[in-house]
Order: C-alpha cells, then structure tokens, then sequence
C-alpha cells in the first residue's frame, strides 16, 4: 500500500466555504464521495490545518497508486466529479 500526502492553502477569507465543501462531503454527498474513492481504489483523508501564516488543507490519498488516483480526478466526468 502507498500513500500520497498533499497540502493545499486555502485562500484567505475562504475557510468558511471550504468547511460547508467538506460539510457537503461528510452529510448529504458521502454516498457518492465513499463510492468514488472505492472505484478510484483509494483511501483519502483531509485535514484542516490552521497556521499563523495561513490555513491549509492537508490531504493524504492511500492505495495501490494513489498517484494515478490523483491523476484521475482531472480526467472523471461522473456527476459526482463535476459537481
């Protein structure tokens, strides 16, 4: 098994609507977010870091390859992912 670790900063003032994203993802979309990542063969788990310097958003992405994982995001044209 590997695992990817990413961290993305979040836009200052833009912390709030990050958490209703994730809100979303946790509450009325998880079905679909849980299935996702089960056919991508992965694992992801985000974190909210909150930092002097700023917020940032720490992803890791664990599987078989969590690179060609990651990859596939730009390229899935389920509902799901253009939401």
């Amino acid at each position: 098994m590997a695992l990817l670790a990413m961290a993305f900063p979040i836009a200052p003032g833009k912390t709030e609507q990050w958490k209703k994203f994730v809100g979303e993802l946790t509450g009325a979309r998880r079905a679909e977010f849980t299935e996702s990542r089960r056919k991508m063969g992965v694992h992801e788990r985000t974190f909210l870091q909150q930092t002097p310097m700023g917020d940032l958003v720490l992803v890791t992405v664990e599987g078989d390859n969590p690179e060609a994982a990651f990859a596939s995001f730009a390229t899935d044209t389920s509902p799901f992912a253009q939401w």
